[in-house]
């Protein structure tokens, strides 16, 4: 067992290293990387948990064997104590006593392992489902990211899609809306890797502007740089707006510190912003403040929808507004509606 065991390992490790090449050679690029390894890691916990659930089966075994073989002492002992003299009655009698405790405990271990049984192949389906998932959001992403690539000719480096940045498949989506549509204004909750895309798609539309609201300074000044280095710095603004209390019919909420009015007609919003870790439903305040502002026929496009705290704001939205069509999920995490008042 313990050989097969290893050779499986052996294969996998084998296989995944020529995954990374794979992908690495044709991605280029460090986010193509970190999907890789999100996925081998999912797959190595799906081995692992493979293997715990394997080695609780066998302890599980060994419990109820161990049962066994305790209660055919206890009848044993009872058969004794039946045939013994009068004297040796109250001995045997605590000896099966103790066995019976024994045999309880034993039964209570076994209901313990069992459960947890049960729960590691749960995890272990659920870990399977995720690995095929992400092998199929990882392929159209590299897709995504190539035409992205191809798509302009940029004047300087085009920064890493990483870390909290939106997906090459949402940014595919966001640039292909705009080239189609010519959004007149654009705004956009939160600023980076994503404001760079979209001003180059107004660019190339020829028209429209975009206003990025960024609560973090160290951000805003980064973004204006991204934009001028790549000459884009007509095409977008970047905000400084921190976080204030600010109400809305669910309470108080913490939001882009900037008045509405100041922005515009709104024909795109872009929901990527505040940062999750700014409180619960952080994103929500987004239809409160900027409802009146968005053009009959706008586009919402919200992202990280696969957060519960999205999805909830993007129910609240649907409940408060009934002007906005929800037009499902567009890619993956990313979530659009449609402004339908005349």
């Amino acid at each position: 067992m313990a050989r097969r065991t290893t050779r499986a390992w052996v294969a996998v490790a084998g296989t995944s290293v020529l995954v990374v090449g794979a992908v690495a050679a044709a991605a280029l690029e460090a986010w193509a990387l970190a999907a890789v390894g999100g996925a081998l890691l999912l797959a190595a916990c799906a081995f692992g948990l493979l293997d715990v659930r394997r080695r609780q089966q066998v302890v599980s075994a060994q419990l109820r064997a161990l049962r066994t073989e305790l209660q055919g002492q206890t009848e044993q002992v009872g058969e004794l104590a039946r045939s013994s003299s009068a004297g040796h009655d109250a001995t045997l009698a605590r000896l099966a006593d103790s066995e019976q405790k024994l045999l309880r405990k034993l039964d209570a271990v076994s209901e313990r392992m069992d459960e947890r049984n049960r729960r590691t192949a749960s995890i272990v389906t659920g870990v399977r489902k995720q690995v095929d998932l992400l092998d199929g959001h990882l392929l159209t992403d590299v897709q995504a990211l190539d035409q992205l690539r191809a798509r302009y000719s940029p004047r300087a480096a085009l920064p890493r899609v990483a870390g909290w940045a939106l997906s090459p498949s949402a940014l595919l989506y966001l640039l292909e809306t705009i080239e189609s549509r010519g959004p007149g204004l654009v705004v956009e909750c939160g600023s980076g890797t994503s404001t760079l895309w979209m001003s180059y798609a107004l660019k190339e539309s020829g028209g429209g502007r975009l206003i990025a609201l960024e609560h973090d300074a160290t951000y805003v000044e980064k973004t204006r740089q991204l934009l001028a280095e790549h000459g884009l710095s007509e095409w977008a603004e970047v905000r400084h707006a921190p976080l204030v209390s600010t109400p809305t019919p669910r309470g108080d909420f913490p939001w882009y510190d900037v008045d509405p009015s100041s922005l515009g007609p709104i024909d795109l919003l872009l929901v990527d912003g505040p940062p999750q870790a700014t409180g619960r439903h952080a994103r929500y305040p987004a239809m409160p403040v900027l409802h009146d502002t968005l053009v009959p026929g706008a586009l919402v496009v919200l992202d990280d929808v696969m957060r519960k705290d999205e999805r909830e704001a993007m129910s609240y939205w649907l409940e408060e507004h009934r002007d906005l069509d929800d037009l499902g999920r567009v890619v993956h995490g990313v979530q659009a509606l449609a402004v339908t008042r005349n």
